[in-house]
């Protein structure tokens, strides 16, 4: 997670021969709501939780995935 004046980017990378399904959960100060997939501009939603904004993502073999807010 990089923070820069309130942007941010999130970079996970599956570095497994195999598929893995993640959830994210963020601190609790940062923002739920859709975020940036970088590669195709598709919007990701972070949904609200009291532990902090979650997503769970399915990553393929050897995947990336880089996200903006």
């Amino acid at each position: 997670m990089l923070d820069a004046a309130g942007r941010f980017v999130l970079i996970a990378i599956n570095h497994d021969d195999a598929p893995q399904r993640v959830t994210f959960i963020l601190s609790a100060g940062l923002p739920a709501g859709p975020w940036r997939n970088v590669e195709d501009g598709t919007a990701v939603s972070f949904a609200a939780s009291p532990d902090g904004p979650l997503y769970t993502h399915q990553f393929k073999p050897r995947d990336v995935l880089v996200l903006t807010k």
